[in-house]
């Protein structure tokens, strides 16, 4: 049988490990989500690789009946501040946690003024799994012991 001060140790111990493992989930999620929100950027510039006219022609039809057009440069302006904020959200800052939230929820209601969405099967597999990842971020990040960490 252990002392009570060994017994206090070992729970510290714990909680600390605790911690650590929950802030590693915590960035990877952050660093597998950037290495996907890149390869779901560049996906568009290299379809053609794969696939065939009728196809990408059918990929054409992404953005009929549009309310708002998105350019080229704002395209790549909108991947640079998702880049910033995961930088903010790696470092634990809590503005970059409170842009997120705000990033997360305005993407629920945007594509609306979008227009239809053609995408192909590896986009939206990308797509999911970018989702479920920014379900992860968001619950570690609003939880203990994450929640306590940021600034």
């Amino acid at each position: 049988m252990g002392s009570v001060g060994e017994d206090q140790k070992n729970k510290e111990r714990s909680v600390m490990v605790r911690k650590a493992n929950t802030i590693m989930v915590y960035k990877t999620a952050i660093f597998t989500s950037l290495i996907l929100m890149t390869l779901l950027w560049v996906l568009p510039y290299v379809d053609h690789f794969w696939l065939t006219e009728k196809e990408l022609s059918f990929l054409g039809w992404s953005g009929y009946g549009a309310k708002m057009e998105v350019s080229a440069v704002a395209y790549w302006c909108f991947y640079g501040v998702i880049l910033l904020n995961m930088i903010g959200l790696y470092f634990l800052r809590n503005m970059a946690r409170m842009f997120f939230v705000l990033f997360v929820v305005s993407s629920i209601f945007l594509p609306a003024l979008w227009g239809f969405t053609v995408t192909t099967p590896l986009e939206a597999a990308v797509s999911f799994s970018i989702a479920v990842l920014y379900g992860v971020l968001l619950t570690l990040s609003f939880m203990k012991p994450l929640a306590e960490q940021f600034k």
